[in-house]
């Protein structure tokens, strides 16, 4: 399923104090660490999955094991996935496009 996003204008200017607060504490090390190489939630929820190994390869085994987690949704605290919180937290849902995939990719809508 593919899904066009645009992100909230309270959140548009991207200040990392500002998003942090809305990220639950199982989640943030691996926002901040992704957001260290980003600096912005577009590039964030449009990670694909290679770019996102290439990332944590960077960072110790135990590091990594806690961004996998959050990331892929595999942790015994995490429910959703990094990008589906993000999602759900700081944009909102422009259109929905279903097809045979049942993986979700997320297109982000620019904002001008």
């Amino acid at each position: 399923m593919k899904v066009i996003i645009k992100i909230k204008d309270i959140y548009a200017d991207n200040n990392f104090n500002k998003l942090v607060t809305k990220i639950p504490p199982e989640y943030s090390l691996t926002f901040s660490l992704l957001w260290n190489d980003f600096l912005n939630l577009d590039d964030i929820v449009s990670l694909t999955d290679n770019d996102f190994e290439n990332i944590v390869r960077r960072h110790k085994p135990e590091v990594q094991k806690v961004m996998r987690d959050c990331y892929y949704a595999e942790g015994d605290d995490i429910n959703q996935t990094l990008k589906d919180l993000i999602v759900r937290n700081f944009y909102d849902i422009v259109f929905t496009e279903s097809d045979d995939s049942d993986e979700v990719t997320y297109e982000v809508k620019s904002s001008t």
